[in-house]
């Protein structure tokens, strides 16, 4: 199958920061494209954005879905 990928664009370095520390404490799988990080998804897109809620619904990251 395909792997499905994540795409999150922060806003700012420390939005950045932040977001990659949750991500190495959650254990995503992760690439970097540019400023973005990139999280394999294996799961349901909902399950990932809702363990860094306050960083999207704040407007500090935004998340889109990839197929590659």
């Amino acid at each position: 199958g395909e792997q499905r990928w994540l795409r999150f664009t922060p806003r700012s370095a420390s939005d950045a920061l932040e977001l990659g520390y949750h991500a190495g404490n959650l254990h995503w799988r992760v690439r970097f494209d540019g400023e973005d990080l990139l999280v394999a998804q294996d799961g349901p897109a909902t399950a990932y954005a809702a363990r860094i809620e306050p960083l999207i619904s704040g407007g500090r990251v935004e998340m889109t879905e990839e197929a590659e």
